[in-house]
């Protein structure tokens, strides 16, 4: 044996530990963006194209002239051409949320699932989470690569985030709700099963 543990094995051991560190890093971060980012954000698309097809079903089953049935296909088109537009009145995120510093006054959210309907202040907080995060992030991005970048941009990214993270917010809304709703129903079933009458055939036996 030797009285010192060669080097080699040392940084093989180190470089191990650390390769194993960054896989098991790299699994949890793919892990929690499957299940907060992709899966609410297709959940989000899902509801709304449920309720965009069911309209245009309704509005087509329940209209019977061809005036009435341009206009349900107009408002249809409006309601997915505006579906970026989230603030009654405002075109962007930053715009309502100068408004609402200038003027001590908020907007109520429009939200396309009926999720965060009326959720100004989680709106509110969100936003200023949000600029807090990429704004300093992007400055010091600027500096490191020597590029210089406008404030425009950055409120742009700062707002693109935002909506993404409120997709994803009702996307998990949803979400949350359509696994509880199952998880009762289910228990519900066994519970019916479990506590239903039990029907007792008699079988008449040869005397």
């Amino acid at each position: 044996m030797p009285e010192t543990i060669p080097k080699s094995i040392i940084v093989r051991q180190m470089l191990s530990n650390v390769t194993r560190t960054i896989l098991v890093a790299t699994r949890a971060t793919l892990v929690m963006a499957v299940w907060f980012l992709v899966l609410p954000y297709i959940v989000y698309w899902m509801t709304r194209f449920y309720f965009w097809s069911g309209g245009q079903s309704s509005a087509l089953i329940a209209d019977d002239n061809a005036d009435n049935l341009n206009n349900a296909a107009e408002a249809v088109v409006y309601a997915v051409g505006s579906a970026s537009v989230r603030f009654v009145g405002f075109s962007s995120w930053h715009e309502w949320y100068q408004f609402a510093r200038t003027n001590n006054t908020l907007t109520p959210i429009v939200s396309r699932t009926g999720v965060l309907d009326g959720a100004t202040s989680v709106a509110l907080i969100l936003y200023t989470l949000t600029r807090l995060v990429i704004k300093p992030s992007s400055q010091v991005l600027s500096n490191a690569l020597g590029v210089r970048v406008s404030d425009e941009w950055i409120d742009e990214a700062v707002d693109s985030v935002a909506e993404l993270t409120a997709k994803c917010i009702e996307g998990g809304v949803v979400t949350v709700v359509t696994i509880v709703l199952f998880m009762a129903l289910f228990i519900l079933r066994d519970w019916i099963y479990a506590n239903a009458p039990v029907q007792e055939n008699f079988v008449d036996e040869p005397v």
